[in-house]
Parts: structure tokens; sequence; C-alpha cells
């Protein structure tokens, strides 16, 4: 069928001809602007609104055989307006004298396209409306609504610099073609779906998602029932999220307002937000591997946060979120939400996980358990009445999984001279402010810990080999004196439990069961007596060199690894280890010889590479003191927080804040900027609409928790 016969059945009232259209036409479209914005997901966005809003004005279409032109048209005019909201001093006369490409039709993946993607935004729109979609220098002028003889000279001076980048790309012959997503055409419709429930008619006087919510945000209401269907519940989502908080407010009130269906609605939306990629045409690329919840999620956390609902409410919306949300980051963000409100939330988080299966506490189980273990008391009486219940293997798993996240915890307060205790999980800006000490509240008292392990050695006899494995993990972790009494005896040549228990043991620098690992280092095989080798390497007893010496010259690659590692831990001052030392650089075998030889030659214990001197403002951070060091390399939550108010910067007081926080402060200011959290006009840097999300979700969490750090145990 020809565009014209589409046209035709689509205005009388046959939709689904649109998609034909909409295949037919979406790479031409999706072409055009991205010569003209010469960013991916920017040029998608303009070309899902170009599409739907030709569907919208179809009716006012003069020669259906001209679509294709026609939606170039819209195209070109939304990228101008683009521009325009973006870069308004880019179609002024003041321009740097640049440089003439062969005219004719410009293909979308010919070297001239690639090289309209190289060229300035203005001179890519002049090119675009003169040469590839053939306007006159008149009907050109008219368009951009400058003098025909500025065209003319801009004009020249594209094409000059056009046919420089295209010579430089025939040399290079290396362009990808790009393309919609496969999902473009679902999109589309979906938004075209939403906007016929919420406006009720085909065309005229209906308007784009994005135009009509930027201008009334309370009508996501009435866009709301078109969310049973997933391609229009995924458009809603992706206009939530592309318009901003207005919107995000109003699709909470809705969520929290009483109404069971719009509230189911809402929902469902809500869920589709959570559920979208990092990645989101029209918007800048959000990078969640910085430890940062999504997009969405700050947009829903700032909405939330600002309702008037009751905690109890809030903490409801946020359970569900936590279990809706697939990425980590997220569910972790709203984890720590959670924690604003601890009374409710224990309750609620420690009835959802009662119900779990052992062996499923990844993703959101797993945010839950850290959530959770943010109230000391609340975990271990969950934990106490698993055990109490008889199920013991989910107790064991729950344990398991906490206290192996906070093993690294406990590292963290020992290099601050604190007794390393079982404690809850920092939330991320804690170390910024606290240098990795934990306020009282969260330290989980002795007692409470040995009672957990008693009963923990109690129910090990009725759980299975993997769970005996989990448990033993679990009191190596807790390191209560009953635990190190029990794990010594299992360390022996050939128990079940041995490899767990050496591991154990050695986690926890138990230096009485040194006679039992050298016993297995010794006499046991295969990987236990690894384990006992690098248990004892770990340990850096002096007591142990005999041992490691005899150790080394076995020929096993591994064991003589650990037997070398053993003695530089012990150091070679040590008499003993020098005189084995000694021995082994008189070895037959080279390999031995020669890695003896180099630790007796070795200054000392090898240390990393020194940094390179700090300057400017680091070096004015470096001086502030050790407590005060730069916690993060770059770290976009850490500079928000590092920023006291909602207001405009100067680039000098911005720059010193952020390397309070961020080492590569340079960096973290420019990703800022980058991911759309900040603006700069005229040297100055505002928040935009989505930085103040953020910065009032990570300051809310931030000050909730030192109001609570403040209060007494």
């Amino acid at each position: 069928m020809t565009d014209a016969d589409l046209v035709a059945s689509v205005l009388r009232g046959d939709r689904g001809r649109y998609s034909e259209l909409i295949a037919r036409h979406r790479g031409r479209t999706y072409g055009i602007c991205l010569r003209v914005v010469d960013e991916p997901a920017d040029a998608e966005a303009l070309a899902h609104d170009s599409l739907v809003e030709a569907y919208l004005k179809l009716d006012q279409l003069r020669e259906p055989q001209a679509f294709g032109a026609w939606v170039r048209s819209i195209a070109l005019n939304l990228c101008r307006m683009w521009l325009r909201e973006r870069q308004p001093l880019l179609l002024t006369d003041s321009e740097p004298e640049p440089a003439a490409a062969p005219g004719g039709e410009v293909e979308l993946y010919s070297p001239a396209s690639r090289g309209l993607a190289r060229l300035r935004p203005d001179q890519r729109l002049i090119v675009c409306l003169h040469i590839v979609e053939g306007l006159s220098y008149e009907e050109t002028a008219a368009f951009l609504e400058v003098p025909v003889g500025t065209v003319m000279s801009r004009l020249h001076r594209a094409k000059k610099a056009l046919r420089d980048e295209v010579r430089e790309i025939m040399e290079e012959d290396n362009y990808a073609g790009a393309v919609p997503t496969d999902r473009f055409v679902d999109e589309v419709n979906g938004e075209i779906s939403a906007i016929l429930v919420g406006a009720g008619k085909a065309h005229g006087k209906a308007e784009r998602l994005a135009v009509v919510l930027t201008r009334d945000p309370g009508r996501i209401l009435a866009f709301l029932p078109a969310a049973a269907d997933p391609a229009a519940r995924s458009a809603l989502a992706r206009s939530v999220v592309r318009v901003g908080p207005p919107v995000a407010e109003a699709l909470v009130r809705g969520y929290l307002g009483g109404d069971a269906v719009i509230g189911e609605h809402a929902g469902s939306v809500i869920e589709e937000m959570l559920g979208m990629e990092p990645s989101l045409a029209g918007t800048k690329t959000w990078n969640a591997a910085r430890g940062m919840g999504s997009l969405p999620a700050y947009l829903l956390a700032d909405a939330l946060c600002r309702h008037e609902a009751p905690p109890a409410a809030k903490v409801g919306a946020l359970a569900l979120w936590m279990d809706q949300s697939p990425g980590v980051d997220t569910a972790n963000l709203i984890g720590e939400l959670l924690a604003c409100w601890p009374g409710e939330s224990a309750e609620r988080l420690a009835s959802g996980l009662e119900g779990g299966a052992p062996g499923r506490l990844s993703g959101p189980w797993a945010a839950r358990l850290v959530a959770l273990a943010r109230e000391p008391g609340a975990f271990l009486e969950l934990v106490q009445r698993m055990l109490d219940g008889g199920r013991c293997e989910l107790a064991v798993d729950v344990l398991e999984r906490v206290t192996r996240i906070l093993e690294g915890q406990a590292g963290r307060q020992r290099e601050h001279g604190r007794e390393a205790r079982l404690s809850v999980p920092l939330p991320r800006f804690a170390e910024d402010r606290h240098g990795g000490v934990l306020p009282e509240w969260a330290v989980v008292d002795e007692e409470s810990l040995a009672a957990i392990a008693d009963r923990l050695l109690g129910v090990m006899p009725s759980l299975d080999r993997s769970g005996r494995a989990k448990a033993v993990s679990v009191l190596g972790r807790l390191g209560t004196r009953p635990a190190r009494v029990a794990l010594r005896e299992l360390v022996t040549p050939e128990g079940d439990l041995a490899g767990e228990a050496i591991r154990a043991v050695a986690r926890m620098g138990d230096v009485d069961s040194l006679g039992a690992l050298m016993e297995v280092a010794a006499e046991g095989s295969g990987t236990t007596r690894l384990a006992a080798a690098q248990a004892l390497a770990k340990l850096g007893r002096p007591e142990a060199v005999p041992v490691l010496r005899s150790i080394a010259e076995e020929g096993d690659s591994k064991l003589r690894d650990a037997a070398f590692a053993g003695r530089e831990s012990v150091g070679r001052e040590d008499p003993a280890c020098h005189a084995a030392l000694t021995d082994l650089a008189a070895s037959s075998d080279p390999v031995v010889a020669r890695l003896a030889r180099a630790q007796l030659e070795s200054p000392g214990p090898r240390r990393g590479r020194a940094a390179p001197p700090p300057s400017g403002l680091r070096e004015e951070t470096a001086q502030r003191g050790r407590e005060l060091q730069p916690a993060r390399y770059v770290a976009l939550d850490a500079a928000v927080r590092a920023l006291p108010q909602l207001r405009p910067y100067g680039e000098r007081e911005l720059s010193r804040l952020v390397a309070g926080v961020c080492i590569d402060w340079c960096t973290t200011r420019r990703m800022l900027l980058g991911h759309g959290l900040m603006a700069r006009t005229e040297g100055r840097f505002s928040f935009t609409p989505l930085g103040e999300c953020v910065w009032r979700v990570e300051h809310h969490i931030m000050e909730k928790y030192l109001q609570r750090a403040e209060q007494p145990a």
C-alpha cells in the first residue's frame, strides 16, 4: 500500500495502519533529527514526538502521498525549537568563519550524512533545510526568521565545513549507521493510545503527552486509565520522567489519594518507571553504576517525601517500590529512605522477610535485609523468631548474607581505631561525615551476638551440608568466644567442614588455632591443606615458619605461593624466617630459590605507587587533615550532598565544595552538568528540576540519619 492509502485508512478509523507508516518512515525521520541535534537519545525522542504529532494532525495533511516529507518538516520544526530552548545563541549572526559540501540529496548513512553530524548545530540545521529538504533561500530565511543574505553566507560556510568533514570521514571509513531502537514503533503507538484515552478524540485538538503535562501536570490522572495497555503504560512512565517533578508529584498524589482505581493505575505506572533502563531516550544517560538510584526513583522518592501522607503510608509505598526495583542501587536508595522512619519500617520489612525461602535472598530480598539491618534490634529479633520457629535454613541464609555485607565494614572501623563489632550498613554519606565510625545505636551489643551464636551452634546438627557451611561462615564473622572454641574443634585434616572452619578462624585472627592449622597444613590434603597454608600466611606467626618452609619445596605452585606469602607476613627480620629463606635460596628448585632470594633482597613489604603531589584545590583539601580527606574519586551523590543549599553556586565555590568529598572534583563537576543535575549560565551553576529532586532526597536521608545519630543509644 502507498502512503496515501495508509493515511486514508487511518483517517477512516483503522489506527493499526499507522504502525506501518511509523515503521516505513522512522529511519529517515530519526536520521534528520540526528543530523540536527547530534545526540542519539535526543534524536530518538524528537523523532518519536514528530510521528506522534503527525498522527494528531493527520487530518491537516493536504497531500497524503507526501506523508514522509511532511513528517520530516514536523521533525525539523521540533528540532529548531529544541535548539532554541537549549542553545539560544546558535541562530544569531555572530559566528566564526568556518568553511562546502557537495550539493544534492544526502543519504542517511552516506559520508555526507556522517559529516553533518560533526558540524555545529546551526550549520547542520541550515544544510538540512536547504540541501536535504530542498527549501529555497527565501523559504529557509522565513523558517529561520533571518534575512536571505544571512542564509546565503551561513550556507556557504556550512558547505565548506561539511566538505572538509566528508573528506576526513572518507579517509577513516569507519562509520556505523544509527537507527531507532526496536521498541520505537511500540513507544509511538503507546503514546497515541494514552492520548486517545485522555483526550477522547483521534485528531484535531489532542496534543502530545509532554506538551499537555508540562502545561497541566494534574492531567496525568486523566490519562491513567490507559495504563491497562502495556505500551500506553510505558509511554506514560516515560512522559512522567521526561516532564519531571510536577508530574511525579501528581502521580504520587493519585497513588496515595484513596481512589482504588486511580491508585491501581498509578501504581502500575510507578512500577513501569522503576523498571526503566538507566539510559532513557529524551534524557541524559543516567549512570547507575555510580551507586545512586535511578532517575525515576529520585523523582518518585522526592514526591513521596514531600507528600502529606502519614509515615505508615509512605513506608508501605516504599516497601512495595523496593520489591519492584530491579536495580540494586535503586533498591538500596529506597532502603535508606525506609530508615528515615525506623519504627514503621522495621515491622514492615521483617514481615516481608519472614515469608521468604532459603537461597532466594538476592535482588529486593537483599535490599530488604540491608534495610532491616539498619535496625539491629529488629534484625536480631527476626533471626531469633526464625530459629525458634524451626526455619533454621532461612535464618542461616539471612545471617550469612548480612554478615558478609558487614564484614567489609569491620575493616573500615578497624582503620579508624574502633573495635570491629557487628554493626549496620553505613549509608552512602556516612563516610563523608563520620569517617566510617558509626553511632552507638548502630552497633550490636556482644550479649545479643553471643545469644545468636549459641543458638546457631545448637541448630547446626539439623542442617544439611550447605547450611552447616554457611553457619560456620556466620560464626566466624560473629567472632564470639563460644564460636571460636567450636570452630577450633572443626579444624582437622579430614573434617567435613574443615575448609570452612579454617577460613573462619583465619578471618577472626584466632591465634589459638595455630597448632591445629599447622597440623592440617602438614598432614592434610587437597583444598583443606591449601586453606590451612593460606590461613597460616594470614596469621603471620613465627611458629608456623618450619611448616611453611617444608611446604615451599613440595612443587605445588599454590602451596608455594601461600608459604612465601606467610614468610613475608612474618617478616624476614625474624631469625627463624631469615634462616628458612637462606636455606631455600640454595634450593635445587630454581623457582623456589629465586623467590627466596627475592624476599631476602627485598627492601620491605611492597607498597602501592605513591600518589602524585596535589596541586591547586587538591593541595588545599589535603591540608585540611586526614579526617576530612575526600572519600570518593567521582561521586555525584556525595557532590550533591556537599552543596548545603538549593541556590546558584559560583565556579570557585562549587569546585571547593565538591573537592571536599571527591578527589577528582573536576570530573565530578562536569558530570553534574552532563547528567542534567546542574546547568551553567554566565559562570553560575544552578540546580535543574532533576537536580533539586536529587538534592532534596539525599539531604532528607542525611538529616534524618544525623538527627538519629545525635540521640542517645
